[in-house]
């Protein structure tokens, strides 16, 4: 009787560890497929008048944020004041706390002109689950601005830009 009770502990327990196993491996296999789907770069706004981009030039900068399909993500910063001669990229990783994701800008040409201008670059990432975030926005690997959001497949939203050097 004591061995039979043995083996069905000890079949239980098998069963147990199996379903924790199987619980963090799903975990991080979500978390592995966090990637940028799509990516887009406005150029430099112009500041001729004729030009329906330059209508936005002097306003504020934002971050317009969106829920799109398949668990996706959109986030668009309007009005990024950047080096008018810059050739940028975003970088999509997850940060060292959970649930934090670290959207880094990138001037992948690295030339310095005499100017700036205003752009809006828009990126769309994902696979995320539904819950809060800690969202750090980055300009060649210095934080700028960080903003929460709770995702769902309802989200829209817009924050103002609130620059702060760390």
């Amino acid at each position: 009787m004591k061995k039979r009770k043995a083996y069905i502990f000890g079949g239980l327990l098998f069963v147990a560890s199996m379903l924790v196993s199987c619980g963090s491996s799903e975990v991080s296999e979500v978390a592995s497929h966090l990637s940028v789907s799509s990516f887009n770069n406005s150029g430099c706004k112009s500041t001729n008048l004729d030009d329906s981009r330059a209508t936005d030039m002097h306003n504020e900068e934002k971050i317009m944020f969106k829920a799109m399909a398949d668990n996706h993500i959109s986030i668009v910063h309007v009005n990024a004041l950047l080096n008018c001669c810059g050739e940028f990229e975003t970088e999509v990783t997850w940060g060292d706390k959970p649930r934090t994701i670290v959207i880094n800008e990138k001037d992948i040409k690295g030339g310095l002109c005499d100017c700036v201008c205003n752009y809006d670059l828009a990126t769309e990432f994902g696979r995320l689950e539904k819950g809060k975030y800690t969202v750090v926005m980055m300009l060649d690997g210095r934080k700028y601005f960080s903003f929460d959001i709770d995702y769902s497949s309802r989200l829209d939203g817009t924050v103002v830009v609130k620059h702060s050097v760390e």
